[in-house]
């Protein structure tokens, strides 16, 4: 995560989302980086994630893992006093993933005020994604980078009417419109499954039956960069990622 490396020196940096690959990954980038803080939040944290971590930094040298190492040694996520199956409030503060939903009361004090915030890959499969960034928003930080899937507006076609400031949900899509975009992750891969088990798209309730995780929203650029704008971001850079399957955002508080 270049980006993570860039930003990392003597700040506190946080991360939150669904890849949590990544986010280990994201995790050792700002030890090696020279963080002075590091840590992950989550309704729910994964069994033996500390193991994770190490065997992550193993596989990146013996540097990092001497830093993983010293790191568990303070924010061993063993400490948590908590019940396993719960979020909460009982969580030991000097764990490194802290369970918690993004709304609960002073999280940003105990994520160790946070200079920077890390979203991976979540805002697409968020059905309230404007509440997220609100959240998000929340903790305070001054740079906050968004990595999620977004629509080319100029690989689908004219008269689908999608353009860059388009934000489509998908429980709102016409069966054309459900149509021209399963046409698009056809070419990209993967084709979310939803287009398979709803090809002319239905209710929130029919995407909830048919299981799995569903995309709820098929963005533009300048759609992610307007709802940045909406709770006080300013987005000063954009990376493709995913083999331009998704963007990573980075965005700065504005004054």
């Amino acid at each position: 995560m270049p980006i993570v490396h860039q930003r990392a020196p003597g700040k506190v940096v946080v991360f939150s989302g669904w890849a949590m690959t990544r986010i280990l990954s994201g995790v050792l980038v700002g030890l090696d980086a020279g963080a002075t803080g590091v840590a992950a939040v989550g309704p729910e944290r994964p069994a033996e994630l500390d193991g994770q971590l190490l065997q992550a930094a193993a596989e990146a040298g013996p540097e990092v893992e001497a830093l993983a190492r010293d790191f568990l040694s303070r924010h061993s996520n063993e400490a948590d006093s908590g019940p396993r199956g719960e979020y909460l409030d009982t969580d030991t503060a000097h764990c490194w993933f802290v369970r918690a939903p993004l709304d609960l009361p002073d999280l940003r004090g105990r994520l160790g005020l946070p200079d920077v915030v890390v979203d991976i890959g979540t805002l697409f499969h968020e059905f309230d994604v404007r509440r997220r960034l609100h959240r998000l928003a929340a903790l305070g930080a001054s740079t906050l980078v968004i990595d999620t899937v977004i629509v080319e507006a100029e690989a689908m076609p004219p008269q689908s009417g999608f353009s860059t400031d388009s934000a489509w949900f998908a429980a709102a899509m016409t069966p054309d419109q459900c149509e021209a975009m399963a046409a698009y992750w056809q070419a990209k891969q993967p084709l979310p499954d939803q287009f398979r088990l709803l090809p002319r798209g239905g209710s929130v309730q029919a995407f909830r039956a048919a299981g799995g995780a569903p995309w709820w929203w098929f963005m533009g650029h300048g759609a992610v960069r307007r709802m940045l704008a909406e709770v006080g971001y300013e987005v000063v850079a954009v990376e493709p990622c995913w083999g331009g399957r998704s963007a990573i955002f980075v965005a700065e508080r504005r004054a």
